[in-house]
């Protein structure tokens, strides 16, 4: 009776560990391992998620059967043997918001030894209390050993949660950032909306993505942009996680909208307008923006500003600069 309970309350702690590591992994922090991937490997490599989640959820289960070989922990100390595996998760998913070319994992070189230090002898600790332990005579779902095993498990869980990436912001970006690699641009639109502080990153992606959409000179000033015309392409300063630089100039460094439209985020208007005849014949139908910042200009050149302009419209964007 006593192994058939103790067999149980593995089990239930087994499911429950697999359920939430892949939740974890596969809806909150896959993205982020897209660009820890990516960057450790060089871009040589590519993270798949559902796939990635699986193997992930397995190599941790298979630690804590060896940690478990080795504690043979039971009763109300065996969740603890999921510990040096949640502690390799929250690891895995620690990278720091900042990345830029390589990956890093800011002071997690220093926290591991010092986690386990303290893992390892709490451990011990409950090796040697195990044959002093009282016995507990309910069995299944009401058993005490079984939600001691699961509280301690929720507590593990939340102390990765706290100490891996939960940027939200950063979330938002590496998801962008895939969903571009992915070239689902319309989706990536969708979230670069949500951003609630865009940064000169997600303006060069976000531009992009409204180019590939094919709306460039007509929607893109609905959205909230940063870094004027410097962001339209990679630079030192500005670099995609995902999308190699090679890709962003090859595709952009010969499209005259690209050109014209960067007139139009640095708001310079008079290069504008002496460029914008080269391209298109002025006295005959525009795309929208160039139509409004060509009349915008001789507003402007003849003392009139306007005084109604509506967000999203190139007047918005060129009067609240």
């Amino acid at each position: 009776m006593m192994l058939m309970r103790r067999s149980f309350e593995q089990v239930v702690c087994a499911v429950v560990f697999c359920v939430l590591t892949f939740c974890y992994l596969y809806n909150y922090q896959a993205d982020v391992l897209v660009v820890t991937q990516f960057l450790a490997s060089g871009g040589q490599t590519h993270y798949a998620p559902f796939l990635g989640a699986v193997i992930i959820t397995s190599v941790l289960l298979l630690l804590q059967v060896v940690v478990q070989f080795f504690a043979r922990l039971r009763r109300r100390s065996y969740a603890l043997t999921y510990a040096p595996s949640l502690l390799l998760l929250a690891w895995l998913t620690g990278i720091r918001s900042d990345v830029t070319t390589q990956v890093d994992f800011g002071s997690w070189w220093l926290a591991i030894p010092f986690l386990l230090l303290v893992i390892v002898p709490v451990i011990i600790q409950a090796m040697r209390y195990q044959p002093y332990e009282p016995d507990e005579r309910r069995q299944g779902f009401l058993s005490q050993l079984l939600w001691i095993n699961l509280g301690t498990l929720a507590l593990m869980f939340l102390f990765v949660g706290f100490l891996s990436n939960n940027d939200r912001e950063f979330h938002k970006r590496a998801r962008m950032e895939y969903l571009v690699d992915q070239r689902r641009y319309r989706e990536a639109l969708v979230m670069a909306q949500r951003l609630e502080r865009p940064d000169s990153v997600s303006s060069m992606l976000t531009i992009y993505s409204v180019a590939r959409t094919g709306h460039l000179t007509d929607s893109l000033f609905h959205y909230r942009l940063v870094g004027e015309g410097k962001v339209m392409r990679p630079s030192p300063q500005v670099h995609s996680l995902l999308t190699p630089d090679s890709i962003l100039n090859r595709v952009t460094s010969k499209s005259a909208n690209y050109q014209l439209m960067g007139f139009l985020l640095d708001r310079d208007l008079p290069t504008f307008c002496a460029y914008l005849p080269l391209y298109y014949k002025t006295n005959e139908p525009m795309p929208r923006y160039y139509a409004e910042a060509w009349q915008l200009y001789h507003q402007l050149r003849a003392g009139m500003r306007p005084k109604r302009y509506e967000k999203g419209s190139y007047t918005y964007y060129y009067m609240r600069g």
